[in-house]
């Protein structure tokens, strides 16, 4: 047997530092490293770990941790932002996919309609601590399809709760007036998360904060969402779940930023555990007899599930690549998935063998998803070029007719001259077009996300409802006869297949775009892009004109500073 419990922790930590390692070398998600890190580990040494309990008491304090975070972080006033498509198309994602692993397991798997009942839910939901975090290494938080992706996780998460619910009821535990009792608890949870969210918690929070120092703010946080996650608990719901509003209810704080960077390193540590202790539980329980089983549920995931959150996206008349890409970010099997395995388990409802296979499949899966979303603006590229050379009549039903909308008359196409293009009416795009009909100077905005265009449309602007990546929709908004070219989106990958179809059409306009790291930048500048404008080096020239303002410097000593700076710059 391995030596006492802290060697064990100091050894799990080492291996899942080589995991993370490894994947970072890889150019992978460093949680992928962990979970393979964990089942190499469950499968070599899972025979003599003296004590396997503490590895899941670990990990459960991990997820909590994790959840918390996340709660702080979110706003329920996000679930405006991405209205009907994330709430409705969430529950309907939910639904659909259930019902279709109900009445497919049991024939496929050969397992109860109960059991399916529990292993369909859970299949259904998804990881959103992965989906986070793979949003955020890429800069695609504040995108259409990263804001949708995280607003339909939201309501994921929060329909964990009635999902328990309902999962008591059929598993038979109560009856059915019995189900008022839980319904209340989570009403009333609910509520106290509402009124001290507004208020209490918060106004405690500040205080603390004012009086007191980081260690103590640190120490009351964590005790904070281990005592409501405890509280949550009590009343009957998952652990994970209470930690997760008692990050909701100090959301609102003004301490929030602070408390979530106090805590981010114990979360960080703790996940790293959970994260690892998911692949351990997963190989030393593999049985190789159940690799069918596997490989038949992640087929089910990557068809059913992807192809419904995609249909459902269309339905809501959003654009084909925020449907593509907000489906493939869908595509993994979540830690929530793991704890309604485990109370199925609890319950007697799963055998080891069915818990296992579920393990194994979020386990997969959430190793999957940060690399399928990474490729999947070039699986969207190549689908639309196969789609378009073998069948055109798919194509333009699917792909032409729904996304290439031009939305300004065809007769003011023919009259735009000397104009620029803006590419995205986000908040950058926006304050662009504003301060260019300050100066009075023509422009046309293209943009795939019609809320965004409700301005321009009350305004009488010119713009283009369609993909700028798209060919017909930059000659639609007039490229071969611009003068410039602004694309306001962050993505590198956009601004570059945007360039070559300019450099085509109109090889004298000027093309200048965003990047928020240097490599892109890089990119864009060898392509031959006239100005690439990276936000966090404008926001230092910003900072430090203000500073040296402050500081009483003269104005044409500052400016002449700035232009040094800016001289430096490479890009």
């Amino acid at each position: 047997m391995l030596p006492p419990l802290i060697l064990q922790i100091a050894i799990i930590i080492s291996v899942a530092f080589v995991g993370g390692m490894i994947a970072h070398r890889l150019r992978l998600p460093v949680i992928v490293g962990y979970l393979f890190a964990g089942a190499v580990f469950g499968a070599l040494f899972s025979a003599r770990i003296e004590n396997p309990e503490f590895v899941n008491f670990f990990s459960e304090i991990g997820i909590a941790l994790l959840l918390f975070t996340l709660g702080i972080e979110f706003n329920l006033d996000h679930l405006k932002v991405v209205g009907k498509p994330a709430v409705l198309g969430a529950l309907a994602q939910i639904a659909i996919v259930a019902t279709v692993g109900f009445f497919l397991f049991p024939v496929v798997l050969g397992i109860s309609y109960l059991q399916a009942l529990f292993l369909s839910l859970a299949i259904s939901l998804t990881s959103t601590a992965v989906v986070a975090k793979a949003l955020y290494d890429r800069g695609e938080t504040n995108s259409i399809y990263g804001e949708l992706s995280l607003g339909w996780l939201v309501v994921q998460d929060l329909a964990v709760l009635p999902i328990m619910v309902l999962l008591t009821l059929f598993s038979g535990k109560i009856g059915v007036w019995e189900i008022l009792i839980p319904i209340a608890k989570a009403g009333f949870l609910f509520y106290l998360t509402l009124i001290f969210g507004r208020k209490t918690i918060p106004y405690l929070f500040k205080k603390l904060a004012i009086a007191s120092s980081n260690e103590l703010l640190l120490l009351v946080s964590f005790a904070f969402a281990l005592l409501f996650a405890s509280f949550a608990y009590e009343l009957g719901l998952p652990f994970a779940v209470g930690a997760f509003l008692a990050g909701v209810i100090l959301s609102t704080a003004t301490v929030n930023h602070e408390v979530f960077a106090q805590i981010r390193p114990v979360r960080d540590l703790f996940a790293c555990l959970f994260f690892v202790s998911i692949g351990y539980f997963a190989s030393s329980n593999f049985n190789p007899s159940s690799v069918g089983a596997i490989i038949i549920l992640l087929i089910f995931v990557l068809v059913i599930k992807v192809l419904t959150v995609f249909l459902l996206c269309l339905n809501f008349k959003l654009h084909t690549k925020v449907a593509f890409l907000t489906a493939c970010a869908m595509f993994g099997v979540g830690e929530f998935s793991f704890i309604l395995g485990r109370i199925a388990l609890d319950e007697q409802i799963f055998d080891n063998r069915i818990f296992n296979i579920l393990t194994m499949v979020v386990v997969l899966s959430m190793a999957l998803t940060p690399i399928m979303m990474s490729v999947a603006y070039k699986m969207y590229l190549y689908l639309l070029k196969f789609l378009k050379r073998y069948s055109p009549k798919i194509y333009q039903k699917v792909v032409a007719g729904h996304d290439s909308e031009v939305s300004f008359p065809k007769k003011d196409q023919e009259n735009l001259r000397d104009h620029i293009i803006i590419v995205g009416y986000g908040r950058v795009g926006r304050q662009v077009a504003f301060i260019l009909d300050l100066a009075q100077m023509p422009f046309v905005v293209i943009d795939y996300h019609l809320p965004h265009l409700k301005d321009l449309k009350s305004k009488g602007k010119p713009f283009v409802y369609g993909d700028a990546t798209n060919e017909e929709i930059l000659i639609a908004s007039g490229i071969k006869s611009c003068t410039a070219v602004l694309v306001a989106v962050p993505d590198v990958n956009d601004s570059e297949a945007i360039l070559g179809h300019c450099l085509r059409l109109n090889s004298t306009a000027k093309f200048i775009a965003r990047a928020h790291k240097d490599k892109d930048a890089a990119r864009l500048k060898i392509r031959g892009v006239s100005r690439v404008v990276e936000p966090e080096f404008e926001a230092s020239i910003s900072l430090a004109r203000h500073a040296l303002y402050f500081l009483d410097f003269e104005l044409e000593k500052v400016e002449s500073l700035l232009a040094k700076a800016r001289k430096g710059y490479r890009y």
